[in-house]
């Protein structure tokens, strides 16, 4: 089977440092909260052997709108607006300064100088052998 997770999906910058604390917190309290782990591709394979597969590959892959260097191309910052858009959990934990990061993380996407630091990783495993 091939798993694909990512780490730091808000991982975008040149974004202020003020709002990527609030995320870290953000990522911190949902996967504390039993929510969604915002950084477990890393752990991905360490995962799925636990789970008693057999890790036969893992790695990285491109990615043109999680994982790209320089400005988002239109399609790209549609997307994302709309993927904020069904963020209910950030936007209740951002409450009234949502507004502001959502703004200021397009931004960030659009610029020139933009940056992606997160990564998107893919395991390939089968089931362990004799089971």
């Amino acid at each position: 089977m091939a798993l694909v997770e990512i780490d730091d999906l808000f991982g975008h910058q040149p974004l202020p440092s003020s709002l990527s604390d609030e995320i870290n917190e953000f990522y911190t309290r949902a996967r504390a909260a039993g929510g969604y782990d915002f950084q477990c591709g890393h752990r991905l394979a360490g995962a799925a052997e636990r789970a008693g597969l057999t890790i036969i590959h893992e790695g990285t892959l491109p990615d043109d709108e999680l994982s790209f260097q320089g400005p988002a191309h239109t399609d790209v910052l549609d997307a994302w607006r709309l993927r904020l858009q069904r963020m209910a959990g950030l936007e209740a934990f951002l409450g009234a300064r949502f507004p502001e990061f959502e703004r200021a993380f397009l931004h960030t996407l659009a610029s020139p100088d933009h940056r992606s630091e997160t990564r998107v990783f893919i395991v390939v495993a089968r089931r362990s052998s004799g089971e």
